[in-house]
């Protein structure tokens, strides 16, 4: 909803003309620019002026509007860190082997290799 009034704030800020910012500086200048572009909508000119659809940039809502998505942004931003935080800390690590039981990494050699193994373990014995 809130990504909808949006679209819509901006693609009405895209079909009525928008306050030139060289204009905005000066209120006397804005003030006339907005008076003439009034009067060349007639009676919408009004209403359209009263909600700021001149000036969207400006306007209060739109900026509540930016301010809602920032704020909704970081609380999803926060939810996804906690779940993330929650799956990592929540990892088991595989059990090691006890300490007295044989190494099973030498039933995986080749023959060659686990005969010079057995050779080497002869030898410390």
């Amino acid at each position: 909803m809130l990504l909808a009034l949006l679209a819509l704030s901006l693609v009405l800020g895209s079909l009525l003309p928008q306050l030139p910012a060289a204009d905005a500086v000066d209120p006397a200048t804005a003030n006339r620019w907005l008076s003439t572009t009034v009067t060349r909508y007639g009676t919408l000119g009004t209403p359209l002026r009263a909600v700021s659809l001149f000036d969207i940039a400006h306007a209060f809502w739109f900026r509540l509007l930016l301010a809602l998505l920032a704020f909704h942004l970081l609380l999803s931003a926060v939810e996804a860190a906690q779940t993330a935080w929650a799956a990592l800390s929540n990892r088991r690590r595989p059990p090691l082997p006890p300490s007295d039981a044989p190494h099973e990494a030498s039933a995986s050699l080749p023959p060659p290799l686990r005969k010079a193994v057995n050779a080497v373990r002869s030898q410390l014995a």
